[in-house]
């Protein structure tokens, strides 16, 4: 039979044990949201440069300077038009994504400020032709945000 102060040292060191193999749980668990956060930032830069080269290396470039120069919509072929409708809506999607990850906490808010800051293509008169349709798309959360940022 044991007695009593062993009993409590055991107990003791029992707990001891929980408590240590808590903090070990806990620090996992920051450092895989570390990972999954970083891994969701990489994504979107990915995502990003792929869309923007892909506009980029190709004629589509041309449309991206009209719009840029505010070239008033009857100038735009109609295939210039689907093309142009095709950009904002891509550009949006990634946008779109980028907010859910930060309304989910997977991204900081810092990720959002870069259109904060104003982007030359929404402030333009073509998009926001497009705009009263292209937000039914999104959710009214997105679409608050978006119009808060004063772009259109």
């Amino acid at each position: 039979m044991m007695s009593k102060s062993s009993l409590n040292i055991f107990e003791a060191i029992g707990i001891l044990g929980v408590i240590g193999s808590l903090i070990f749980v806990g620090l996992e668990l920051r450092q895989s949201s570390s990972i999954a956060r970083l891994e969701a930032q990489r994504a979107y830069s990915t995502s990003m440069t792929e869309f923007m080269s892909s506009w980029a290396e190709s004629d589509k470039a041309a449309i991206i300077a009209k719009l840029i120069a505010d070239t008033p919509i009857d100038e735009f072929s109609v295939t210039e038009r689907v093309q142009a409708v095709g950009f904002y809506t891509g550009e949006l999607n990634l946008i779109f994504g980028l907010f859910q990850s930060v309304q989910e906490g997977v991204l900081p808010q810092e990720n959002l400020n870069y259109l904060e800051l104003g982007n030359r293509l929404y402030g333009r008169k073509f998009f926001a032709s497009i705009w009263p349709v292209t937000k039914l798309s999104f959710s009214d959360e997105f679409v608050n945000y978006f119009e808060s940022l004063n772009l259109i």
